[in-house]
């Protein structure tokens, strides 16, 4: 594969393309489709008949999309890139030169694994829309493809040349993280992305269940004569059971995907890389350069605090776009507490979490958002729903308690401590996330001052990482002066790499 000619992939590639793509449809048009797919449901008569009509175009459209795509895909491998073409109706050339590449990416779908081929995907620095994928080739194929970018980026000085430990290193002294498949399985009951999607989806199933002449009213108050209880109180008590075990069958679906997506979780920690490898239904192998991580955040919401759980996540570039973004992220979806510490050290050799002391930002963050976000707002619709409607309207004010409340536990979240080398910011508000990073590779700190804060030597600070921007409100600004002094002379002094 070393000749600069035109490669084809397996026909098993159709596969592929026919999964990918429907996946992507559902994902990008399904939901945002979903008024126009309610307004059907209501207007349509026979709704199966004409959704089963469309159901069968669409595979007929994806399946000749797919067929398409397979015969238009070719690709090239020179010396310094590799170039993909595809499209019929819209020819597509991708160029991808090796020293924009930051990893590539093993995947080894259900459907490839009979037939021993796997999915080599390139991952571009700072690009979401461009990363290749070559699908359908041999493992063997798809290793020359990573030795070949390695040695390349080696030659260039892409990357130390004691990085390339690939295949120099001393295996045994390679450290492995293992998480069981009932570990993994608990990271899906932290996910209340599932809550979203079902209300988001929830006409759809509430106009279906209509159509069908299912009525759960009558059969909740069946259930509820059962119980020995005045009838109001029984029905009280089997609606609650009723919404508690509908929130634990959407958690089910989240806690099975994280079973697939994280079956058999392997991390390993090598000299220079980090390499995850995980999945049931697709066996990915992702592989991290260590240089490239520009931060690390650690995440732990409601529903991890009561498992004393957290969920490590290595940043690495990542475009203005990064909602989406289709690249794998390399995260460890289970931690126990008092273990991300040892995980961190992976990376960032230097960094010690024991001498971490949080400063707290200003307390006008809380008096400020409180008086101007929930006070004054409450006070003036309370004042006007008074005098123009009823002396009812005074029970509005009931809500600021509960608003000063958040404002509080937001700024009881909030923290930051800089040391050196690293900065850890602390965010959040049921749950927390730290957010780690060296300081030379801070790219922008940009600094806002309000009137309001300018009476206090105040301002808030935002730190632009290149995976992402990080926000702290209501610091001093001898604090952002004094990572700004810091942050440019570790830049000016460093002899690593940012990227």
């Amino acid at each position: 594969m070393n000749n600069p000619e035109w490669h084809r992939i397996s026909f098993l590639s159709v596969i592929h393309f026919f999964i990918s793509r429907g996946i992507n449809i559902i994902k990008e048009v399904g939901f945002n489709s979903a008024p126009i797919i309610v307004a059907g449901v209501v207007a349509i008569d026979d709704t199966a008949f004409w959704f089963s009509i469309f159901g069968l175009v669409l595979l007929a459209i994806l399946l000749l999309d797919a067929l398409i795509i397979y015969w238009t895909f070719k690709f090239q491998i020179t010396h310094d890139q590799i170039i993909v073409k595809q499209g019929y109706f819209t020819k597509e050339v991708l160029n991808l030169k090796y020293d924009r590449i930051q990893n590539v990416n093993i995947s080894e779908p259900w459907y490839f694994k009979p037939f021993k081929l796997v999915n080599c995907m390139l991952d571009s620095a700072g690009s979401n829309t461009k990363e290749a994928s070559i699908p359908g080739i041999t493992k063997e194929s798809a290793d020359r493809v990573s030795q070949q970018v390695l040695n390349y980026q080696l030659s260039k000085n892409v990357i130390n040349d004691n990085e390339n430990s690939e295949y120099s290193e001393d295996k045994s002294t390679v450290q492995i993280l293992k998480l069981s498949n009932v570990e993994v399985t608990k990271y899906g009951f932290t996910n209340s992305m599932i809550f979203v999607v079902a209300a988001a989806t929830f006409p759809v199933i509430e106009k279906t269940i209509e159509r069908a002449g299912w009525d759960f009213t009558v059969f909740l108050n069946e259930v509820a004569a059962f119980l020995p209880l005045p009838e109001l109180p029984a029905r009280i008590i089997i609606f609650i059971l009723s919404f508690i075990l509908f929130g634990l069958l959407l958690l089910s679906f989240t806690a099975i995907g994280s079973f697939i997506r994280f079956h058999n979780f392997e991390l390993h920690n090598e000299s220079s890389k980090l390499k995850r490898i995980a999945g049931l239904l697709d066996r990915q192998q992702i592989t991290v350069r260590k240089q490239k991580v520009q931060g690390i955040s650690i995440k732990q919401n409601i529903f991890a605090k009561l498992l004393n759980r957290v969920t490590l996540q290595f940043h690495q570039t990542q475009s203005d776009r990064a909602l989406n973004s289709k690249k794998q992220h390399l995260i460890i979806p289970m931690l126990k507490s008092e273990q991300w510490q040892q995980y961190v050290s992976w990376v960032f050799t230097d960094f010690s979490s024991t001498d971490i002391k949080f400063q707290k930002i200003n307390r006008q963050y809380l008096i400020r958002r409180s008086l101007m976000v929930v006070i004054f707002p409450v006070v003036l619709l309370t004042t006007f729903l008074v005098i123009t409607t009823t002396i009812h309207a005074l029970i509005i004010l009931g809500v600021i308690p509960f608003g000063i409340a958040v404002f509080w536990q937001r700024y009881r979240r909030y923290g930051y401590y800089i040391n050196e080398n690293y900065s850890v910011i602390r965010s959040g508000f049921i749950g927390v996330r730290y957010t780690i990073f060296p300081l030379y590779k801070l790219q922008k700190l940009n600094e806002t001052t309000t009137t309001g804060q300018r009476r206090w030597q105040l301002g808030s600070g935002e730190f632009q990482l290149a995976f992402g921007k990080v926000h702290l409100p209501y610091i001093p600004i001898s604090i952002i002066n004094k990572i700004f002094n810091l942050t440019l002379y570790k830049v000016e002094s460093s002899t690593k790499n940012w990227l």
